[in-house]
């Protein structure tokens, strides 16, 4: 009798949903892949600006710059001289206000669909103080919405970065020199097609 009742109790265990395998549920804490970081270390100040391409989101972008106020240096932007010989007087004075205008102009210029992709490559970093040079190739593909005037959307150069940590202790751009390569237009080329 004893057996009887445990090998009804036993299949009553295992005809009910007890030791089925329940459907998997997404972890509680997955995080963003493209979110901005807090930029207390230089490297999380080129990782925002690559984020801000995927995300759309123009912030992550002009939240690494110096904006400067009236008694101090904001940021500048030093084109490639060929670009800026080729436009003149375009970059003269280029700083966050020129800076935060294009970037706003590019973000509405871009798809919603397709390929928006900003990399740092060949990292070369020095830090003095509260300052940090930075050297190293960039590589973006845009995916952006074309009119009469077509913009590049393949774009490669070298930047030499100059990062200041500020009292907060992070770091922000305070100045971005530009250089070409001889393979595609560089963020200096989108810069004066953009305008």
């Amino acid at each position: 009798m004893h057996r009887i009742v445990i090998i009804l109790i036993l299949g009553t265990l295992l005809g009910c949903e007890l030791f089925e395998p329940r459907t998997a549920e997404p972890p509680g804490n997955q995080v963003d892949p493209y979110s901005f970081q807090q930029p207390t270390t230089p490297e999380k100040v080129l990782e925002n600006i690559s984020n801000a391409f995927p995300a759309s989101k123009q912030d992550y972008y002009l939240d690494v710059l110096v904006e400067g106020l009236a008694d101090e240096t904001g940021f500048a932007f030093d084109p490639d001289p060929a670009v800026a010989e080729g436009h003149g007087g375009l970059f003269d004075n280029w700083g966050y206000v020129e800076e935060a205008t294009f970037i706003t102009n590019l973000f509405q210029r871009m798809s919603e669909s397709g390929i928006q992709n900003f990399q740092w490559s060949d990292l070369q970093l020095e830090t003095i103080g509260d300052q940090t040079q930075i050297q190293a190739v960039y590589a973006a593909q845009l995916s952006l919405i074309q009119s009469r005037d077509p913009l590049p959307t393949h774009l490669a150069g070298r930047a030499y970065l100059t990062l200041l940590r500020g009292e907060d202790q992070l770091y922000r751009i305070l100045t971005w020199q530009d250089l070409s390569t001889d393979t595609l237009p560089s963020w200096s080329e989108l810069k004066a097609s953009l305008q």
